[in-house]
């Protein structure tokens, strides 16, 4: 049998067990692995780690460091992505607006699918700034109390 190093004797014995070739099933695989990770969870004195290493963590976020600082983010971000699906969107329901020929229900159709574009837009822009307006509401309670 082979030395596996941070495996214990029970655990190999058991794989050598349930990983027959004649048994091989997604069961007995399931269970080997699942095993092995219960082991690298539960017995974390496995890990032989270097002490005189000393690792720092850098925030990925840059200079964000507070809530509303995160919420600004996310939303400039969510702008850029949006912007061009909404551009995009307009352009969709143009084409529905010319493939509709004059047909009522194709009309109601690009209608509809406009009008919720629009709808998105709004909701798009208005973000950002509904965002300021409550942190800087939030702001000033905080000041005020």
């Amino acid at each position: 049998m082979e030395d596996f190093g941070f495996l214990r004797n029970d655990f190999y014995s058991y794989f050598y067990i349930v990983m027959d070739i004649h048994s091989l099933t997604f069961k007995n695989i399931y269970q080997v692995f699942s095993l092995f990770f219960f082991h690298l969870v539960f017995f974390p004195y496995r890990v032989f780690a270097d002490s005189s290493i000393s690792v720092q963590i850098t925030n990925p976020l840059g200079s964000v460091d507070t809530l509303p600082k995160l919420i600004q983010q996310i939303l400039k971000v969510a702008i850029q992505i949006g912007f061009p699906v909404l551009v995009l969107a307009i352009v969709y329901s143009g084409f529905l607006f010319i493939k509709a020929q004059g047909n009522s229900t194709e009309l109601e159709k690009a209608r509809n699918a406009f009008t919720w574009t629009v709808v998105g837009g709004a909701i798009l822009l208005g973000a950002l700034a509904i965002a300021e307006l409550l942190n800087t509401t939030v702001q000033q309670i905080g000041a005020g109390a």
